[in-house]
């Protein structure tokens, strides 16, 4: 059996008074075989972190752990580890974060 709901909430947010920190857009190509390449939008400058995790949830590498100013950035995943090994074939998690919050996609990675 499938129920359908209608959910409505009692008010909207407004954008204005909750304005999103930064937005991470899914990367691309997903999935991918030598390098994916990760866009975000930076509202305000300041420090940012993008890791990569296997699905154990092991840092397996670190792609940018400083400074950004605000705007569009461009990140690119190469595949390999930390070591400079390459990472197998499977599931990964991209997490960008800022003191303010952040914002994780998941990335499939082929043999």
């Amino acid at each position: 059996m499938v129920q359908y709901l209608e959910h409505q909430p009692w008010s909207e947010p407004d954008p204005q008074s909750s304005p999103a920190l930064f937005s991470m857009s899914q990367n691309f190509p997903n999935p991918f075989r030598t390098s994916t390449l990760m866009q975000l939008d930076i509202r305000e400058a300041g420090k940012l972190s993008l890791k990569v995790y296997n699905i154990r949830g092991q840092l397996v590498r670190t792609i940018h752990n400083g400074e950004a100013q605000a705007g569009n950035h461009s990140f690119v995943w190469d595949g390999l580890s930390d070591a400079g090994k390459p990472c197998a074939a499977g599931v990964y998690i991209l997490k960008a974060e800022t003191p303010k919050g952040g914002r994780t996609k998941k990335a499939l990675k082929l043999p």
